[in-house]
């Protein structure tokens, strides 16, 4: 396994159009993704019904929509091919962005809801009245560009700390306990 690099700032400052492109994610957009030539070609998706046999972009809509309608936590569900598939649409490659946008899921997943609100320094009693919290569950790539730098920073941190370094430490156990096996 490889390693893992660290998130940065000024990376995703350089990636930022096309991560809130990305995180614009809508219905039509998996549609024209997955739909193939000879299937039916909805342009209104309140009535579809889930059955084991609708078209694939179908499916993928009911998983959008399971996702919150988020980009990241779809993204986050797919399989490595349909994760290629949705970031070739965006013309940016699997090996430039799955960290990243592995990061932005775990904005979403990994952040519980009073750590949200207590970043929210207008001093907002509760996470129904918190803007951070409402931003936050509508675009995690929008909550993250809209908070303060310093912000940022701190979550590009603990990240790095929670999921990167845990991960290549990780691979080190592994790779050091490789050594003993063929020794």
């Amino acid at each position: 396994m490889e390693p893992l690099t660290p998130i940065r700032l000024d990376k995703l400052q350089d990636y930022k159009q096309k991560l809130l492109q990305i995180s614009e994610l809508d219905e039509f957009t998996i549609r024209d993704i997955w739909r193939l030539d000879d299937e039916t070609c909805l342009s209104d998706f309140r009535d579809m019904k889930y059955h084991w046999n609708i078209p694939l972009y179908q499916k993928m809509i009911f998983r959008f929509w399971q996702a919150d309608h988020m980009a990241s936590k779809f993204y986050r569900g797919l399989d490595p091919g349909n994760q290629n598939m949705l970031l070739n649409h965006f013309n940016v490659s699997w090996k430039e962005f799955h960290q990243i946008i592995e990061f932005f899921a775990w904005i979403s997943n990994g952040l519980a809801i009073f750590e949200i609100n207590k970043m929210d320094c207008n001093g907002a009693k509760d996470y129904k009245s918190s803007e951070y919290v409402q931003k936050w569950r509508k675009n995690d790539v929008v909550f993250f560009f809209w908070i303060p730098e310093n912000q940022q920073k701190d979550l590009i941190k603990r990240y790095n700390k929670e999921c990167v370094d845990r991960f290549n430490d990780m691979i080190k156990r592994d790779n050091d306990d490789d050594i003993y096996y063929y020794t």
